[in-house]
């Protein structure tokens, strides 16, 4: 018996070194795809074998062209189109990815691309992009290097980059500037090209009601009797169009700007509210004064970012007690952004050593309850919790192994 085989061969998204996983830059979502069609089915497709096809592929769009190529009806709930079979679409005109939270590291952070330009926008443009952590630590050898060279000052300006801010923009020309070292985003002559990209972003974000416009810790705890995907999609329009807006305004907008949202009704805008204080890295007195009453807003998230951006600016033993408060929660997702912010507050966060220990216990494997980690509960919520804690250790100067 003959057996016709169609494959789609395609790879993961590279190393973890800077600029490839974890990055939205072109050499970061850039993945090979190569499909064989055996000549019986060569009708599925316009191309000679052996070519190369330029259109822009997304991986979520290889459920729909299987489907496609079944010729079996694509239900509506799949979001990709196909690009094979009877029910190929025209080639798409943009690509969107999005990076939000890997393991312990919290990240908003969107792109779009056509075939020529890549535009991205952050929503932290204050964190850096290789941010303080044990993922981007000298126990990793090409890390260590890393850190050496940079310590030493010997590494090249673009390279130097990785360990600054990231900024609210980047806009590249991928025909002239394909390894991305030219940002564009503030060049006059680019600012067409990047306000309609970065109007299709927005489009984009609204149409699917993008999860990443509320923090993790708000989305599952409001969606905790249905799901993330369905809780944000019941959300007003109104209110995910607001969300788009405020959120690409961090880094730009002035202190008034942001105490004004802190006293908005919806916890999403105050929870921006104070990244965008955190972004002006304004210690003024009026400053401080509505972060000290933002640490008693009833929405964690607030009052832990809240926490994080006080204690960048001074001692608060009520902003300790915040995180120490959130990192014993039991929702998991709560606990773990406290217990990264403290990570975080770095050598500020020593009173806590307790707690942090309590934490660690907490989320240990128990006897007889299966795991699918050898140390903790899951190699989830309580794995990446405890690597923000051991490393908080670490930093706070406790002899700890925080590897994980």
């Amino acid at each position: 018996m003959i057996c016709w085989r169609i494959l789609l061969c395609f790879s993961d998204h590279g190393t973890g070194l800077p600029r490839y996983k974890r990055w939205l830059n072109n050499t970061g979502i850039h993945v090979p795809l190569v499909v064989h069609i055996p000549e019986k089915y060569k009708k599925l497709v316009e191309v000679k074998q052996g070519s190369s096809v330029d259109d822009l592929v997304n991986l979520v769009d290889l459920p729909s062209t299987v489907l496609s190529i079944a010729d079996v009806p694509i239900p509506e709930i799949i979001e990709g189109q196909a690009f094979l079979g009877q029910q190929k679409e025209a080639p798409r005109k943009y690509i969107y990815t999005t990076r939000s939270r890997a393991d312990n590291m919290y990240e908003m952070s969107r792109s779009i691309r056509d075939k020529r330009f890549i535009y991205i926008k952050h929503g932290l443009p204050h964190v850096a992009y290789m941010q303080p952590g044990f993922i981007f630590d000298e126990k990793k050898e090409s890390f260590a290097e890393l850190h050496r060279l940079y310590n030493l000052n010997e590494l090249p300006a673009e390279t130097t980059k990785m360990y600054k801010p990231k900024g609210r923009e980047e806009l590249y020309d991928l025909e002239n500037d394909p390894f991305e070292l030219n940002n564009l985003a503030d060049d006059p002559n680019y600012k067409k090209i990047k306000n309609k990209l970065k109007d299709e972003l927005a489009d984009w974000q609204i149409k699917t009601h993008d999860t990443g416009l509320f923090h993790e810790a708000e989305y599952m705890w409001e969606s905790r009797d249905s799901n993330p995907y369905n809780w944000s999609r019941e959300q007003p329009e109104k209110r995910i169009k607001s969300l788009v807006e405020i959120s690409s305004n961090i880094g730009d907008k002035d202190a008034n700007f942001w105490l004004s949202k802190l006293k908005d009704k919806d916890p999403a805008v105050r929870y921006w509210a104070v990244i965008g204080l955190h972004a002006l890295n304004d210690n003024s007195l009026k400053v401080i004064e509505a972060l000290d009453k933002a640490l008693e807003d009833e929405n964690p998230t607030v009052a832990i970012s809240a926490a994080l951006t006080m204690l960048e600016y001074k001692t608060s033993d009520k902003a300790l007690d915040v995180l120490g408060k959130y990192m014993l929660d039991d929702r998991p997702y709560v606990s773990l952004y406290a217990s990264r912010c403290t990570e975080l507050a770095g050598i500020k966060a020593k009173p806590l050593i307790p707690v942090m220990y309590e934490v660690l216990e907490k989320n240990k494997k128990q006897e007889g309850v299966p795991s699918n980690h050898k140390v903790y509960k899951d190699f989830e919520f309580a794995s990446f919790t405890s690597w923000s804690i051991k490393y908080a250790l670490h930093i706070c100067g406790e002899d700890i192994d925080y590897s994980f």
